[in-house]
């Protein structure tokens, strides 16, 4: 089901994206003041985005802010495809619905402009029977060619008292296979990591069980 639903989710950034134009670092979680990083092993993905960080902080002034760090300098070009839809950088955000069963309830993308050289970020709430709708928008700055953060309300994702999230980076340019592209996530699916924004501290990358044998 879920599979289905990604490759939904997958034609919708699609076109969100078209209307604004052996591991040798295994994943583990850290606990940044006010959030939770997880590291990916570089090089663990054919194309252009090979994400190796992601970390999901709760900021000074009460914003959530989405850390996402590259193998390598990117930017624009990486999303922008020659023809048809471009890629996106998306933080992938849990507050009711189950990973690994259940498309996010959230998503905190960023997309290339129709024109110009600077990323365009929003927030987006899935529903079941339509594309994702945006509920708001996401500042994007850029401390470091690798690095973009995306700043955001807490009230754009219905202020959970805890969340689960992870990072995806999909590019659609040249050499990239159609439609989906090339595609890395931070953890790998299914696993995906825990924000308590109020509460006990954060826990743990998680991974659901496999399911038993038939």
């Amino acid at each position: 089901m879920w599979a289905r639903a990604r490759g939904r989710l997958a034609i919708a950034l699609a076109v969100v994206g078209a209307a604004v134009a052996a591991t040798a670092w295994p994943a583990r979680a850290q606990h940044p003041p006010g959030g939770v990083a997880v590291k990916d092993a570089a090089e663990d993905v054919r194309g252009p985005l090979d994400l190796v960080r992601v970390a999901f902080v709760r900021g000074g002034d009460g914003r959530l802010r989405a850390e996402l760090t590259m193998a390598d300098p990117w930017g624009v070009p990486e999303l922008r495809a020659a023809a048809g839809p471009s890629g996106s950088v998306c933080l992938q955000v849990w507050t009711r619905r189950t990973p690994g069963e259940q498309p996010p309830d959230y998503l905190a993308c960023l997309t290339p402009p129709a024109q110009g050289d600077v990323l365009t970020g929003r927030v987006l709430r899935d529903r079941a029977n339509g594309l994702p709708r945006t509920v708001g928008p996401a500042d994007v700055s850029r401390p470091t060619p690798r690095t973009v953060y995306m700043r955001f309300a807490q009230s754009l994702i219905g202020r959970p008292d805890e969340l689960r999230f992870a990072a995806e980076a999909a590019s659609r340019v040249q050499g990239c296979p159609r439609p989906l592209g090339c595609r890395d996530t931070v953890p790998g699916a299914p696993a995906t990591a825990r924000l308590r924004l109020r509460g006990a501290p954060p826990e743990p990358v998680t991974t659901p069980a496999p399911a038993p044998p038939r």
